[in-house]
């Protein structure tokens, strides 16, 4: 089948999830993220609910979970496909709108850190995650949330992938400094308190070495 539809569509994509090949175009991992990069394309499929579909009194992750998983994935070089179950009358339900508004709106603040950008070498420090424009000359660090957390501390810290000398450490959502020392390849960052009392992920950029 794959073979009589490249014949009729040179350039067709290919999922083919059951045998690898030449048919595989791409990976799909299902409801999870790999461990480390992978050098090919890749998608990891992940529902908003625990379901594909509708069910009655779903259990919807949280947007700050769906902006963190995305960070992780899109910092391994993958893409996120959300799956969104509409309801038996074909509609979006409110909790399900409201958490797509969610991450929309942190999308359009700081989407820079994941549209068109690519992986680095050293990917994660803790819960920072980083991507980098080589076209811009930027590295990316995004700033997850876990679940359990209850707010955000006074100072964050990640290892490598340290500002190149003179370089400011920016917001990507306002474009404003944040202060932040290195000492030897360790990069500390004072946050200031309007964006710890938002408790959610964010994103800094800084001139790569």
């Amino acid at each position: 089948i794959g073979d009589m539809a490249r014949e009729k569509q040179p350039g067709i994509l290919i999922v083919d999830r059951l045998i690898h090949g030449p048919n595989e175009n791409y990976q799909t991992p299902e409801r999870a993220v790999p461990e480390k990069q992978i050098p090919n394309p890749w998608e990891s499929c992940i529902p908003l609910s625990d379901d594909w579909g509708w069910t009655p009194e779903a259990n919807f992750k949280s947007a700050n979970e769906v902006v963190s998983t995305l960070a992780e994935i899109v910092a391994k070089g993958g893409c996120l496909l959300l799956g969104v179950g509409p309801s038996p009358q074909g509609l979006i339900i409110p909790e399900v709108e409201e958490r797509l508004l969610e991450i929309g709106a942190w999308l359009d603040k700081n989407g820079e850190a994941i549209y068109n950008t690519s992986t680095l070498p050293l990917y994660q420090s803790g819960q920072v995650w980083f991507t980098t424009n080589e076209e811009k000359g930027l590295n990316y660090a995004i700033y997850t949330i876990k679940e359990e957390d209850q707010e955000i501390p006074a100072t964050i810290q990640w290892q490598g992938n340290t500002p190149s000398k003179g370089a400011k450490l920016r917001l990507v959502s306002n474009n404003k400094q944040v202060k932040f020392s290195v000492k030897g390849d360790v990069v500390e960052v004072q946050l200031p308190r309007s964006l710890r009392d938002k408790r959610e992920p964010f994103a800094l950029k800084f001139s790569a070495k």
